[in-house]
C-alpha cells in the first residue's frame, strides 16, 4: 500500500478510507484543497456506502487538502526537460 504522508488526521484517513480501498488509491490522486476533497469524500459515502461519520468528513478533507493539495502536485515536465526538442516550423 502507498504510504500516506504524516500529518494531522492521517489516522482518521487510514481508519475510514482503508476499510474500502488501499491507500494506493489516495496517494497518486491529483491534488486539491479541502474544498476539492470534501465532495470526493461525500461521493464515497453516497455512491459507495463508505461508513464515514459526518465528524470525520471535514478531518479527512482537511488532511487530504493539506497533504495532497494543489501545491504538492508537480506540473508535468515540458518537452525540453525530457530531452525532446520542440518542433521547428
Amino acid at each position: 500500500m502507498g504510504a500516506l504522508k504524516p500529518g494531522p488526521g492521517m489516522d482518521v484517513v487510514e481508519r475510514n478510507c482503508s476499510i474500502c480501498h488501499s491507500t494506493d488509491y489516495i496517494v497518486p490522486q491529483p491534488g486539491g484543497d479541502a474544498q476539492h476533497w470534501e465532495p470526493e469524500v461525500r461521493k464515497m459515502i453516497v455512491n459507495y456506502g463508505a461508513p464515514v461519520g459526518e465528524a470525520d468528513v471535514h478531518v479527512i478533507a482537511s488532511y487530504l487538502g493539506a497533504q495532497y493539495g494543489s501545491a504538492t502536485v508537480q506540473s508535468p515536465p515540458v518537452p525540453s526537460q525530457l530531452g525532446v526538442e520542440p518542433k521547428k516550423q
